[in-house]
């Protein structure tokens, strides 16, 4: 092997820390102080050295080296700024004082370090101030750190219950569903709480329970015995919609928005639903006026004619209007859930949708650089066209 003094220097220095850290975590602070301190001497800049030399000063004595372990983190730091177990480091000096006032400032350096004993220390440190955690915000930082802890979702789903925003509410249905491992037991019953801020005591636990199924089976049995009451007809519209009956969900979801009570929070839940339906119908459009067709003569794709757009937007507006009965229903649901001002079901056409979508900033879910002209299948409108030639979709 060829090698040379610079090169057999610094194998020499790696083995010299090497037998520094074994030193350390044989408990032997004495002679691990003595193999760094001339580490570090040498090597100044090496955040690898001064970490080294900080956890053995901590570990020899920590009050009498306060001074030149907080002068070695700093150096640190004005090298690595954004180093996680130096910041936990520079953090704990004021820990005693400053306790959970802290607590953002460690749930940072949690993130900014892949040291898994320094993260242990930073969990136990969070864990430890789950009374200072009192609003939502703090709550979800902290499950950052602590994911899986019960004590923390089941606080955090209680603080957002009690603040009363129905949004964050409904995002807690998503969360918990997230959580199931980690709540195990706990799980129907924290779902069943979300579920009674919307829905009612009485139905909150079928409410849960549908949406906890997973055997379409027993789906179809909690279709059975359902009462003629607004909740019950929300959630045969649920268990509709995920057994994949769409139309016949939505038919259900109208004969709740009929049933419902204009200010309970049900309706929150139904206009999601709705809104969802809006969004699909505005993707279906977007689709339709990127249509492209291709040329017989050159075999150029290009875009279609905008007849042939219009055409097959109707198409889609028309099967999507199937889901409704009417249109008289719809737009009595429209007006009850306050997307619409007054009821107009004779005017409820393809151009008055085009205008409400616009009009409610609803998003489309098209993407037009996922459309790919060869992997797509080759729709044909009905009767004669002039200028529909191989259009495609």
């Amino acid at each position: 092997k060829c090698s040379t003094p610079f090169m057999d220097e610094i194998q020499s220095d790696i083995f010299t820390f090497r037998r520094g850290v074994h030193a350390l975590s044989e408990g032997d602070a004495d002679t691990a102080k003595q193999l760094t301190e001339p580490l570090l001497k040498k090597y100044p800049f090496c955040i690898g050295i001064i970490k080294l030399m900080i956890y053995i000063l901590r570990k020899k004595d920590f009050d009498r080296n306060m001074q030149a372990i907080s002068e070695l983190i700093e150096n640190g730091l004005k090298l690595y700024p954004e180093d996680g177990e130096l910041l936990k480091l520079r953090l704990d000096f004021d820990y005693a004082v400053c306790g959970a006032g802290l607590l953002s400032a460690y749930i940072d350096a949690f993130h900014k370090t892949i040291n898994g004993l320094t993260r242990l220390e930073i969990q136990d440190i969070v864990s430890e101030n789950l009374d200072s955690c009192n609003t939502p915000e703090q709550l979800r930082d902290a499950l950052t750190v602590l994911p899986d802890s019960v004590d923390f979702i089941k606080k955090y789903i209680n603080t957002v219950l009690k603040a009363d925003d129905p949004e964050a509410v409904c995002r807690l249905l998503e969360f918990i569903r997230d959580k199931k491992k980690a709540l195990r037991t706990e799980y129907i019953t924290m779902l069943t709480a979300v579920c009674e801020y919307f829905i009612g005591k009485k139905y909150a636990q079928r409410f849960a329970c549908v949406l906890a199924c997973e055997s379409g089976d027993e789906l179809e049995k909690m279709l059975k015995n359902a009462e003629d009451t607004a909740e019950d007809c929300f959630i045969s519209g649920e268990i509709l919609n995920k057994l994949g009956f769409t139309s016949k969900a939505f038919k259900s979801y109208l004969q709740a928005v009929e049933l419902a009570d204009e200010e309970g929070r049900l309706m929150f839940l139904l206009k999601k639903r709705f809104i969802t339906k809006l969004i699909d119908l505005r993707t279906q459009l977007d689709y339709a006026d990127n249509l492209t067709e291709i040329d017989v003569n050159t075999a150029e794709e290009k875009p279609a004619a905008e007849g042939n757009k219009s055409r097959v937007k109707l198409v889609y507006f028309c099967k999507w209007c199937e889901s409704f009965g009417s249109l008289e229903k719809l737009s009595k649901a429209m007006f009850k859930l306050g997307f619409v001002q007054t009821v107009v079901d004779e005017d409820f056409s393809l151009d008055y949708m085009l205008e409400l979508l616009d009009e409610l900033q609803i998003p489309s879910e098209y993407k037009e650089e996922e459309t790919d002209i060869t992997s797509l299948s080759r729709l044909k409108l009905e009767g004669p066209q002039e200028d529909d030639k191989n259009l495609s979709v």
